[in-house]
């Protein structure tokens, strides 16, 4: 059964990097068989037609669902699962239909949905028994995970093997960098003679004999050589001369600094450490803030940069995409953009490739019914996005932010707003 598959399920505004951590996991284990969208299709393949191939030749399914998953909207603020042509759905339902094994799968404190709150053919997800990966257990749950999917496919896990090979291949690499080193320093010790003759070469080459009479040349066997030194002088040895003193110059002048331009609008291309690349904005503004977004508007990070000389430095930043884990970045100046590099609290590194800077858009500074000052513009964009991701509960059919502003009679908006904004608050200063 080489040939089947295990599917991987996830919304990318939601629950893309967990799902990216567990398929490098499950890809290391059983090596070919794990699918991801993203990773797995071949540029220019049918994307739809791909999926359908690979639903119908794989044998389980499994559903990463984050705290996000099922309350998602679309820019008319329909919610997505509600649409049958919603990616998520499709998946989902097909492999409910095909009768395959479906795993839901938990990230981020996410609960599992109730059948009601599914779409029909959804539905019967929520009968299934779901596994929950935490941060802080997160070797320990995706153990939990493969044992099932052992029991459930008859899997064996290739981890052991792919350890032993690695063991192999580093005990080679040291051997060949041992053999180098101490070749290296057998042709340091054994360098040919110079042409200036053996006295001198002896000496030069620090040779036993040299070193015997104190530094001083060997005595030389011709019976001329005691008068060849009362007519020239005492005979020097090679290493006494002076040392050539190169003669000091001017330095050059540095050239001029160029201003580094930090503020504005940033096409981003994310380089993961795998080698997959995402792309991105990031909207760096003039107080010191920054927010970044996905393609869809989702908000992906918010935090704070400063200078530290010609580079730009991002510390305590709070990636919302990665269970709000925090991380920090370095940026140095390119001819295109700004380079940087950055690394998570869980020790992953990603590099951000910062081109074709643009003006910032409009960030408002008061918002009806919360108290938005003390704010960064970075925050208050990001929550705005955030309020027009959700709909209002008044029946107004609106969004949490147009809600806010066009329906002053509604009730519930501006106490949920006031409420989210406090935690919204307590998460990204944390």
């Amino acid at each position: 059964m080489a040939s089947r598959k295990l599917f991987i399920n996830y919304r990318r505004d939601d629950s893309r990097a967990d799902a990216g951590r567990l398929y490098d996991r499950l890809q290391a284990l059983y090596p070919d068989r794990v699918f991801r969208d993203v990773g797995s299709l071949e540029p220019g393949v049918d994307w739809h037609t791909a999926i359908e191939r690979v639903l119908g030749t794989s044998d389980a399914c499994i559903v990463v669902i984050g705290p996000r998953w099922l309350s998602i909207t679309d820019a008319n603020g329909k919610r997505r699962l509600d649409d049958p042509r919603d990616t998520v759905r499709r998946e989902v339902s097909t492999a409910l239909a095909n009768g395959m094994r479906v795993f839901p799968v938990l990230v981020g404190g996410a609960k599992m949905p109730a059948e009601e709150d599914l779409p029909e053919d959804m539905q019967s997800l929520a009968r299934r028994n779901a596994l929950e990966i935490t941060e802080q257990d997160f070797d320990e749950d995706v153990t939990k995970l493969a044992r099932a999917l052992e029991r459930t496919l008859g899997w064996t896990p290739k981890a052991a093997a792919s350890q032993k090979s690695h063991g192999v291949l580093i005990v080679g690499v040291a051997a060949v960098l041992i053999v180098g080193i101490v070749s290296f320093f057998i042709v340091q010790n054994f360098k040919p003679a110079s042409r200036s003759g053996p006295a001198q070469s002896s000496a030069s080459n620090g040779s036993p004999l040299a070193v015997s009479n104190g530094g001083q040349s060997a005595p030389s066997d011709s019976p001329n050589s005691s008068n060849q030194a009362t007519a020239n002088g005492p005979t020097k040895d090679i290493t006494s001369r002076a040392p050539v003193v190169p003669q000091e110059r001017e330095p050059a002048p540095p050239p001029p600094k160029r201003e580094v331009r930090v503020v504005g609008n940033w096409r981003a291309l994310v380089t993961a450490a795998n080698g997959q690349e995402i792309n991105e904005r990031v909207e760096v503004y003039p107080d010191s803030s920054f927010r970044v977004t996905l393609d869809n508007n989702a908000v992906a990070a918010v935090g704070r940069w400063r200078r530290d000389g010609d580079n730009i430095e991002i510390v305590n930043a709070v990636n919302f995409l990665n269970n709000n884990v925090r991380f920090s970045c370095r940026y140095r100046p390119d001819d295109d953009g700004l380079q940087g590099l950055c690394t998570d609290r869980l020790q992953n590194k990603w590099g951000v490739a910062l081109t074709n800077v643009r003006a910032l858009p409009e960030v408002a500074e008061e918002l009806p019914a919360v108290d938005l000052s003390g704010s960064t513009m970075a925050e208050r964009a990001a929550f705005i996005q955030l309020l027009s991701s959700e709909l209002c509960v008044c029946g107004c059919r609106l969004d949490m932010h147009m809600c806010l502003q066009k329906d002053r009679t509604c009730p519930q908006s501006p106490g949920r707003a006031r409420q989210e904004w406090a935690l919204f608050l307590q998460l990204v200063r944390a």
